[in-house]
């Protein structure tokens, strides 16, 4: 019903709503009976696909859940530094050189750690944490300081983004998503064979088994043709305004 015009026309979420009551339409009237199951579904397909990629468009579920757990870890190694830094200042000797010598294994994976890229900052932290627990110098250091704790939060800390950051590979590789640009035209050739196919039927029809169908998708075209037009007439307003103000 709706042009290749008209449809690339529509606004991405705008496109997206009128396939979906395309579908809607379809499955309210026996798509079965109407011999049009097939094609409705491949355009159900193509829906629940659009959905999808504009989503993850739009947001990319985990980035803020990635976000809060990266600003977390970034927190732990940076207070765990500003420890270490504080006892420097001790005026107990022994507790000065413990937190100098942790200081300066932790500034020898590089300066601005919390600002690195997520793997980088990922191993690093992973690193020092193993130096810490693993190598008897640093593990003494920190006993005596009683800083143990930190570090511990820094491993819960790195561990839970480490989760998380895998998970979503891990779910974009599954998916594979496609953008709704590569998507946009694949659903309207799927449209188009819905399309076509119930035209087919209309003609052949005598007993108005087709009729409401017809009606229902004409009247959904009319309602984004009348979206497509508003639209273009306020662009030309706005064109007109522009041209008297120059």
């Amino acid at each position: 019903m709706l042009t290749k015009t008209e449809l690339k026309q529509l606004h991405k979420e705008e496109f997206i709503e009128a396939m979906r009551s395309t579908v809607e339409i379809c499955n309210t009237n026996d798509p079965k009976d109407l011999q049009i199951s097939s094609f409705v579904t491949a355009l159900h397909i193509m829906v629940l696909g659009l959905d999808d990629s504009i989503l993850y468009e739009q947001g990319k579920p985990l980035t803020r859940e990635l976000e809060i757990l990266d600003e977390e870890r970034d927190s732990a190694i940076t207070g765990t530094r500003y420890g270490f830094i504080m006892f420097t200042y001790h005026k107990t000797p022994a507790k000065k050189a413990a937190a100098q010598l942790l200081l300066e294994r932790l500034d020898s994976y590089g300066s601005g750690i919390a600002r690195m890229n997520n793997e980088s900052e990922s191993t690093i932290l992973q690193n020092f944490v193993n130096d810490c627990k693993t190598i008897e110098k640093y593990k003494k250091a920190l006993m005596l300081l009683g800083l143990e704790e930190w570090i511990e939060d820094v491993e819960t800390a790195n561990n839970a983004f480490n989760k998380k950051y895998q998970q979503r590979i891990q779910e974009e590789s599954d998916r594979e998503k496609k953008s709704v640009t590569i998507l946009r035209p694949q659903t309207v050739i799927v449209y188009e064979k819905l399309i076509n196919r119930i035209d087919a039927h209309i003609e052949l029809d005598e007993i108005g088994k087709y009729q409401t169908i017809y009606n229902q998708l004409a009247t959904l075209k009319n309602r984004y043709k009348q979206i497509i037009t508003a639209r273009n007439n306020e662009h030309i307003v706005e064109v007109n305004n522009n041209f008297i103000e120059v």
